[in-house]
């Protein structure tokens, strides 16, 4: 329902409205006078009329005010309908009377995860659009899994994934470990010891499975500490080659690259990936 707001008219509006019937009446009595009188005065009585008129529209020329307090939009009510004349070309002087309402949007902020989440691989599933479903890189799952790691082209389905809570190394700490020790170890070539051991003592993940308090930071040997962007140095898979002799129904290529099948490129050359998938029809 809505609710009729007053209007506050301005001081020539109230006199164009009060003053109106009174002069078309002056209007119609002069008028019908005029009949019964001779030419000059009929003359002097019309010029009369015109005046009236004239003083009628010159009081119409100053606009109603509708703006109301609080810049918002006012409405004739019910009961001042009698007394206020509409004008269908008036457009009120109210810039702010169209101010954008508020909105108010709660932003939650990201937080990051407290534990490990286990994934099982599906068909289909590639190391890297695995980390792009959890916003990891392709590395840190594959830091997080010592036996994927091992051998990344091993992935299965069924094969059941640590996920890590961000990007960077996920490590079980050993006896004799320390948090500086291992800042050391998987910091980048690029930053500082010192830097690493804050971003690690201050990892909300890493306050949930230690006690990381100053100046020890003490760490329980068995359970996992979150390096955040931390990295391992890359290290080549041995592969040996064969040395026997070439069956004499081999395969030979042209020694030339084409397009092997006709699919899509499941997943990209990467770090421990060194080459591409391709996914073709059965």
């Amino acid at each position: 329902m809505i609710q009729a707001t007053p209007i506050k008219l301005s001081f020539f509006a109230r006199v164009r409205i009060r003053l109106a019937p009174m002069l078309l009446q002056l209007r119609d009595r002069a008028h019908e006078q005029a009949q019964d009188i001779p030419g000059l005065t009929r003359a002097a009585s019309h010029i009369s009329v015109i005046g009236l008129i004239a003083l009628i529209v010159s009081a119409s020329a100053f606009p109603i005010n509708l703006s109301a307090k609080n810049n918002s939009v006012s409405s004739l009510s019910s009961t001042d309908t009698s007394d206020a004349a509409f004008d269908p070309d008036f457009v009120p002087e109210t810039p702010d009377f169209l101010a954008r309402a508020a909105i108010p949007v709660t932003n939650i902020p990201k937080r990051v995860r407290r534990d490990v989440l286990t994934y099982t691989v599906k068909s289909g599933d590639t190391v890297s659009n695995i980390g792009d479903d959890f916003e990891v890189s392709a590395d840190s799952i594959l830091w997080a899994n010592p036996k994927l790691e091992d051998n990344p082209d091993l992935l299965s389905v069924g094969q059941t994934l640590n996920i890590p809570p961000v990007s960077g190394v996920l490590y079980t700490v050993q006896a004799n470990d320390t948090v500086q020790k291992l800042a050391e170890k998987f910091k980048s070539a690029k930053q500082k010891t010192d830097d690493m051991i804050t971003e690690i003592v201050n990892l909300e993940f890493n306050k949930t499975w230690h006690d990381l308090k100053a100046p020890d930071y003490a760490i329980t040997p068995g359970k996992f500490l979150m390096i955040p962007g931390g990295s391992k140095p890359y290290q080549p898979r041995v592969v040996y080659a064969y040395n026997g002799p070439t069956p004499p129904t081999a395969a030979k290529g042209s020694g030339l690259f084409g397009w092997p099948v006709t699919g899509v490129i499941t997943q990209k050359f990467w770090a421990h990936h060194p080459g591409i998938d391709i996914g073709a029809p059965k």
